[in-house]
């Protein structure tokens, strides 16, 4: 008899990603706000500390992120650059699209790379 075998992969998701963004999106903005007059008061510094514990929360889990990243989908890869679009706010409109524009660019080249290496 015989039998056919097949492996299913698990879909990961992109939760882990966006999590890891989240963090990102509030150290940038935590820290752009914090240097609009050119110092950092102690104020200024604790926010900072805050939010750059809230990043290493967001990314800590290097694992299932990278699973995800590995496993994403054409619908999951546009999904986060559209997320990364929505969520990403700086004052300045044209580093803020400048900077959308170069993580989908990475996006791309990563997954490219990645894909070379199967």
């Amino acid at each position: 008899m015989f039998h056919l075998n097949l492996i299913i992969m698990p879909n990961y998701g992109i939760d882990g990603l966006k999590k890891a963004l989240d963090g990102v999106f509030r150290l940038a903005t935590t820290l752009e706000k914090s240097l609009e007059d050119g110092k950092i008061n102690i104020i200024e510094g604790a926010q900072l500390a805050v939010a750059s514990v809230r990043f290493w929360n967001a990314v800590k889990d290097v694992k299932t992120i990278k699973q995800e990243f590995l496993d994403l989908n054409q619908d999951e890869k546009a999904d986060l650059i559209e997320y990364f679009r929505a969520e990403f706010d700086l004052k300045n409109d044209d580093l803020e699209a400048t900077i959308e524009e170069l993580f989908e660019a990475m996006l791309h080249i990563a997954a490219s790379i990645f894909a070379l290496r199967k």
